[in-house]
């Protein structure tokens, strides 16, 4: 056993000696991948007999100009207001023959086909005479094999439409060198690439995101209080904010590919859009009035799309090229209808800030953060079409101030700055509109409360009459009120009234006439009287505003007086009562009549308030005096449901009397 362990320790000890450390070669584990950023073979035009035999891999191309493969042809390079076709050429060696390799193309500006070894490897965008101006996303072209000698010839037939001041951005062909190597190597190069253009996006997609929720809050509060549009305007201007932040990463990060002047257009319709519904937004939240500003800022935000499509039309349809100093003069046309839009937006909120309108102060800073940031970031882009060394610095300090934890600039500070302050302003009006919701909830009670004592349940119980009363209130508390009062000689003295209004100031005003009646009552005053000194009453208040009335005593013996002021006549039998109108109470000084009726046993006498009259159905047909008239005749409860049933549109309030005779009491 000993010596069995003995070798096998002896064993492992030599196989220690014998074995070496591994040597790491820079060379050989390097990764097989190389940037191919030295001169291409250029030549303009197509070849001539259409048959792209520029594309074989024999021809001759010695004799061709070379220019820089991480440029546009217009970029410096002697091309620079050149428009057409183009081709280009370069010979890539292939070290090993039995792996697949290929080539990443991070940028090109324009349509264009690519061939290896005369082989069609892909056509992109519209070449003539379909021609389309797309923006392409980075490709990943996997190559044929190597020709025998290991070289492989790629030929770029591409077609340039000038657009820019040629610094590669706007320019024709390629922007950015490609890349070559093997082809898995390469697919996960490309990989990292789309996060890097995700990120470099982020911002961007950061504010839209932003926007998209306050787009789907606003919406959701608007739906929830359909009064306050202030949420609508501020729903739609997150949705076309959200948009057009979108559209402006797609065109600038190239995501996928999208024809570039469709999406000119529809980013300029998303821009149109947030400007607009932020300029009803901003005027709403300042409760300001539309006039010249707000005109002419909406009128700016019109020609600003229309200068943007007849722009587009003019690349895409015009004849020929357009230099660059074109674009840039045009680009500062484009931006003029933004100076006025900013300028009007700014001097509104200032003129509100200048009259202590509250969220004017909230919105005066982010606004002119806003502003700047838009005109500034409108004159460099303008400017960089002159191909100015001084202003690309600037500009690129501008959109760009820090890389954490993001990229981020100037616009996005600003947006952000804006979309918060939005936010919160918001925030503010929905807490104070709920603290005022809470106080109409408050007031509302109070005015049922109150209500209560204007229509009491319990009537007084009369020897020589029946009594019976419905009241349904609406939504919203009204005025009605009617007392019915037991005189010191059995007479009974009715009072039905409708105050002007609605809410607790209604409510109250028909209490304080309810105590007025129940003095001038004690004095023993005939209708007419009271009515008279009521109306006196109520024209020394200042709250304005008039009540409705009528008045009515009834005898024992069967005598009813009347006096009106300005109220639906009673009904007795199912006929309206011929009775002297004055005019409501609280108007004008004024005199009433009486109107004296006998009545017999089993005289039915109705008195509503214009709640019954006004029922409306759904053809908009109110209920009617002639309804009315028929209705007369039967109970208050059931001539308040048939109202209710007909339309409700205000309280419904109806006061039945049967004169029984004197001395029999009906239950």
């Amino acid at each position: 056993m000993r010596q069995r362990d003995l070798a096998l320790s002896l064993i492992f000890l030599g196989m220690a000696f014998v074995a070496s450390a591994q040597d790491f070669d820079l060379e050989s584990g390097r990764v097989r991948m190389a940037d191919v950023d030295g001169l291409w073979r250029f030549h303009t035009g197509d070849d001539a007999d259409g048959k792209l035999g520029w594309a074989n891999p024999s021809l001759d191309d010695s004799k061709w100009p070379l220019l820089r493969s991480d440029r546009s042809w217009n970029a410096q390079q002697g091309y620079q207001d050149y428009s057409g076709f183009g081709w280009y050429r370069f010979r890539l060696e292939v070290p090993d023959g039995s792996r697949t390799y290929g080539l990443y193309l991070p940028s090109f500006a324009t349509s264009f086909q690519v061939f290896g070894n005369g082989t069609l490897l892909g056509t992109w965008g519209g070449l003539p005479p379909h021609q389309r101006q797309d923006i392409i996303p980075p490709l990943l072209l996997q190559l044929p094999a190597a020709q025998p000698d290991g070289s492989l010839v790629i030929a770029i037939r591409t077609w340039g439409y000038l657009y820019g001041s040629g610094t590669g951005e706007f320019g024709a062909g390629p922007g950015v060198a490609p890349r070559f190597g093997e082809f898995d190597t390469l697919r996960e190069w490309a990989f990292l690439q789309d996060k890097q253009a995700f990120w470099n996006a982020s911002s961007e997609l950061f504010l839209a995101m932003g926007w998209l929720i306050v787009g789907i809050a606003g919406m959701a509060l608007y739906l929830f209080r359909r009064s306050e549009r202030e949420h609508l305007w501020f729903a739609l201007t997150g949705f076309f904010w959200a948009a057009d932040l979108a559209l402006h990463s797609l065109g600038r990060h190239r995501f996928f590919t999208v024809e570039r002047f469709s999406l000119q257009e529809v980013s300029g319709l998303a821009e149109a859009g947030w400007r607009m519904t932020l300029l009803f937004l901003i005027w709403h939240l300042l409760s300001v009035r539309r006039n010249r500003l707000f005109y002419v800022a909406l009128g700016s935000v019109i020609a600003s799309f229309l200068v943007i499509c007849a722009g587009n039309g003019i690349q895409a349809f015009g004849p020929g090229a357009l230099p660059a100093n074109v674009m840039g003069y045009w680009n500062f046309v484009i931006a003029i209808p933004v100076y006025v839009y900013w300028i009007c937006v700014l001097f509104g909120v200032l003129a509100a800030a200048y009259r202590s309108v509250s969220d004017a102060h909230l919105l005066l800073f982010p606004v002119f953060f806003e502003g700047i940031s838009h005109l500034l970031s409108n004159s460099f882009w303008a400017l960089l079409f002159f191909d100015l060394k001084r202003v690309q610095p600037l500009a690129m300090r501008f959109w760009l101030l820090s890389d954490w934890p993001f990229p981020l600039g100037v616009p996005f500070i600003s947006n952000l700055i804006l979309q918060l302050s939005l936010i919160g302003i918001l925030v503010l009006r929905f807490n104070r509109s709920s603290v005022h919701e809470q106080r109409l909830v408050t007031e509302m009670e109070s005015a049922r409360e109150v209500q209560l004592q204007l229509v009491p349940r319990d009537l007084p119980r009369a020897e020589y009459a029946c009594l019976e009363s419905a009241y349904l209130p609406a939504a919203e508390v009204g005025g009605d009120f009617y007392q019915v009062i037991e005189m010191g000689d059995r007479s009974l003295l009715i009072v039905v009234g409708d105050v002007s209004g609605k809410g607790l100031k209604a409510a109250m005003k028909g209490t304080l006439a309810i105590g007025a009646i129940r003095a001038l009552v004690a004095e023993n005053t005939r209708p007419a009287e009271l009515l008279f000194r009521l109306n006196s009453e109520l024209l020394l208040g200042k709250d304005g505003g008039f009540i409705t009335c009528v008045c009515a005593h009834l005898s024992p013996n069967g005598v009813l007086t009347l006096a009106n002021a300005g109220h639906i006549p009673p009904y007795i039998n199912g006929w309206e009562v011929e009775c002297n109108s004055g005019l409501p109470l609280g108007i004008l000084k004024a005199e009433y009549g009486e109107t004296t009726i006998h009545l017999v046993p089993d005289d039915r006498m109705v008195l509503l308030s214009d709640g019954v009259l006004e029922a409306q159905n759904a053809k908009g047909e109110l209920l009617g005096f002639d309804r009315i008239a028929a209705l007369s005749r039967q109970s208050a409860d059931q001539i308040a449901r048939a109202a209710l049933q007909f339309g409700q549109e205000d309280d419904i309030t109806v006061l039945a009397l049967i004169f029984t005779g004197s001395g029999v009491l009906r239950a």
